[in-house]
Formats: structure tokens, C-alpha cells, sequence
């Protein structure tokens, strides 16, 4: 009988480490899993794509003809609410373009990417005003993002996009 015993003390202290062991393992998945559903602020891949987009060349030209403007330009010509050559207004290019290049860039639908959210705010002291903002697909679960700013008289154009996965 003493080696009944010890071979069932044996079995319970195996079960008891064997659920240490999935009670830790469970934890450690948990916080993981957590890791993953927050705002990653600093992704280097939106980085640097807001930082090509601010560049790139847009269709309004204003003052003279091959004086088109950068995007980020145009962010200021729709705060100021300029007109570009063609007349039509510079806020109404700039969703144009910006709709153009994020749906090229971020396929919604496509592979992990649920949808995107890009906004350009106008800050100062005493104003805060919304330029623009493009909305497409559903920002639930893991969400990435970064943003740029572009000096402005009196304040600072913000403009950020935020790619949910």
C-alpha cells in the first residue's frame, strides 16, 4: 500500500504542475494578444508614407500653370480655401487626390487591412479647425498609425493616418 500511495502523491503533483503551467501559459498569451490591439504611434511604414504623399505632386496649380502643388501644400490651400487654376477648389482636389492614393495604397478588404482614417486638423493657441478627413472600411482591432505636421501661418497643419487591421 506505501507504494499505492506515493504513486498517487506522484500523479496529483504532476496535474498540479502540469495546470501551473497552462494558467501561465494562458497569462502570457493574454497579455500578447493585448500587445497586438493597441495604437502602434510610431509605425515607420505610414511614416513614411505620409511623409512620400506630402510630397507628391498634386493636379492644382495656383498663381501660374506648372506651379502644381505638392499634397502638402494643398492641405494649406484647403485651410486658407484656395482656388487652384482650374477653378476648382483646392479642398475638393485634395480629397480627390488623397481618395486616389490611400485606396491605391491600403486596400481595404484586401488581405489583413479592415479599413483607414486619415485626418489633417489645423492647430494653434486659440483654434483648432478640421481640414479634411477620409474615412474607408471599419478601424476595429489592431490599428497602426503616425502622423506629420507641415508649419502654418499662426498654428500647425497635423495631418495622420491611422491603418486598421
Amino acid at each position: 500500500m506505501d507504494k499505492n500511495k506515493k504513486g498517487q502523491e506522484e500523479i496529483v503533483g504532476f496535474v498540479l504542475i502540469v495546470v501551473i503551467v497552462a494558467v501561465v501559459f494562458l497569462v502570457l498569451l493574454g497579455i500578447f494578444i493585448r500587445k497586438d490591439g493597441g495604437l502602434e504611434t510610431e509605425n515607420k511604414e505610414i511614416s513614411q508614407f505620409l511623409g512620400s504623399i506630402g510630397q507628391s505632386t498634386s493636379e492644382c496649380a495656383i498663381g501660374y500653370e506648372p506651379n502644381y502643388l505638392k499634397l502638402g501644400s494643398l492641405i494649406e490651400a484647403c485651410y486658407s480655401g484656395d482656388l487652384c487654376l482650374s477653378g476648382k477648389k483646392a479642398c475638393d482636389v485634395l480629397e480627390t487626390e488623397l481618395k486616389n492614393v490611400l485606396d491605391a495604397s491600403w486596400k481595404v478588404g484586401e488581405g489583413p487591412i479592415k479599413g483607414y482614417e486619415f485626418n489633417a486638423s489645423f492647430l494653434s493657441d486659440t483654434k483648432e479647425k478640421d481640414i479634411k478627413s477620409i474615412k474607408k472600411g471599419a478601424c476595429i482591432g489592431s490599428i497602426r498609425g503616425d502622423e506629420e505636421s507641415i508649419n502654418a501661418e499662426g498654428g500647425v497643419i497635423i495631418y495622420s493616418l491611422k491603418v486598421c487591421y
